[in-house]
């Protein structure tokens, strides 16, 4: 299927979209559009890390020329086809790539588009298999410009997944995205509707303390880390093998709770994953402090 064909915005639209041209209204036409078509959605990703490479591999003491229309439009147009191959490519690369699954596949194409990001999408640890990435900023805030355009466009996958199939794991997903695009009342609020229907579910627990955690590192809210504790609890409580709630608690434990508990809940933690790049990240921290 061609990119021009009337059922899609034409290359030249997706290029301009891919190099963060357009305005608001145009922009957020064509992010409905990515939210419902796979084709397109490859051909931005595809197209997005196309020009990423290209300023990557330039002397960066010369100034970069514009890049050639006729070009992108070339790029952009050829790269429908990718859709299949991003899929097959998602199953048969090691985890290293990508994070162990997590069986969450409601949340792979997420997991994908924020795989090779300089950041994780908070400082909490969340269920699914997301790739290990050094924690955010705490100050990123809803519909931050920073945002990677997979990621926005995953996010926006997911949203449309909920108002199309409303269940609690497209709930919880949907929070997890409103997560990654800096939107955390929405994050919050969502994982709490998944985790209230579902309250045995680890994992919507698991990631609903991240998002407060998240939050209450905004804002210093006292309110969020007793509920990021009480999340972290239930997901333990839930599933004691789940090693990312134990991070959550022990995170919890560390802002609301002594010096002596914080430490008995991090060794609770290092005794479940002593050798991950999460606690290297964690016994890091011992150090410096």
């Amino acid at each position: 299927m061609a990119l021009d064909d009337t059922r899609h915005p034409d290359a030249e639209r997706l290029a301009e979209y891919a190099e963060d041209l357009l305005n608001g209204g145009l922009r957020a036409e064509i992010e409905q559009h990515l939210a419902d078509c796979a084709e397109c959605r490859a051909a931005v990703i595809e197209t997005t890390e196309f020009l990423h490479s290209t300023l990557a591999t330039a002397d960066a003491a010369k100034v970069i020329p514009f890049f050639n229309r006729k070009r992108l439009i070339g790029v952009a147009a050829g790269l429908a086809a990718a859709a299949a191959l991003v899929l097959a490519v998602r199953a048969t690369l090691p985890d290293r790539f990508f994070g162990p699954r997590g069986g969450r596949p409601e949340l792979q194409e997420l997991i994908a588009a924020v795989a090779n990001e300089p950041t994780r999408l908070a400082e909490g640890r969340l269920s699914g298999g997301f790739k290990y990435a050094p924690p955010p900023a705490p100050t990123r805030g809803a519909g931050d410009a920073n945002v990677a355009t997979r990621v926005r466009i995953a996010a926006a996958r997911l949203e449309e997944e909920v108002r199309e199939r409303p269940t609690p794991g497209a709930r919880a997903a949907l929070g997890v995205a409103d997560l990654a695009v800096g939107d955390l009342d929405g994050a919050v609020r969502s994982l709490e509707f998944a985790a209230a229907l579902e309250p045995s579910d680890a994992q919507y627990q698991n990631d609903l303390a991240v998002a407060c955690i998240a939050r209450a590192r905004r804002r210093g809210a006292a309110s969020d880390w007793a509920s990021a504790l009480e999340a972290a609890e239930r997901a333990v409580a839930a599933n004691p093998a789940l090693v990312e709630a134990w991070f959550n608690r022990a995170l919890a434990i560390e802002a609301v709770r002594s010096a002596d508990e914080a430490k008995q809940a991090w060794k609770d933690y290092f005794d479940r994953d002593s050798s991950s790049d999460w606690a290297r990240e964690r016994r890091a921290v011992e150090r410096r402090n």
